[in-house]
């Protein structure tokens, strides 16, 4: 299966997105759990 450029960057961008919210979620739990 060969993906385009187009695909990559999706994935790619899909990929960053997920890690950014899940980054932020577990600072947020711990910021709640702290106070």
């Amino acid at each position: 299966m060969v993906l385009g450029t187009g695909e990559i960057v999706g994935i790619t961008l899909a990929g960053f997105v997920v890690w950014m919210l899940g980054s932020v979620a577990i600072e947020g739990s711990g910021i709640i759990k702290k106070s």
